[in-house]
C-alpha cells in the first residue's frame, strides 16, 4: 500500500521487535500505528523545561552582571 507518510528506520533489540509484533497481532494493529500511540503517549511537555532554561539561563545573566558590577564599582558603588 502506497503512503505519503514519512518512513523512519531504526535498530532495535530482537526481543523488542517480538514484543512488538506480539502486541500488534495482540490488539490488531499495525506496528506503525502502536509506534504513533507510544510517541504521543510518552513525549515529554517541552514547555515546561524551556521556561526552567529561560529562568536558569536569566539567573545566570543577574549572577554574572552582579559580579562584574562588584569587579568594577567596588562594593560602595554598588549599594
Amino acid at each position: 500500500m502506497a503512503t505519503k507518510l514519512p518512513r523512519i528506520t531504526g535498530y532495535v533489540q530482537p526481543k523488542t521487535k517480538a514484543r512488538l509484533s506480539e502486541i500488534s497481532r495482540t490488539i490488531g494493529m499495525p506496528i506503525g500505528w502502536i509506534l504513533d500511540v507510544a510517541i504521543e503517549n510518552l513525549a515529554v511537555d517541552r514547555k515546561d523545561w524551556v521556561a526552567q532554561q529561560a529562568g536558569y539561563q536569566t539567573m545566570l545573566a543577574v549572577a554574572l552582571l552582579t559580579a562584574m558590577a562588584r569587579k568594577q564599582l567596588g562594593n560602595d558603588q554598588l549599594a
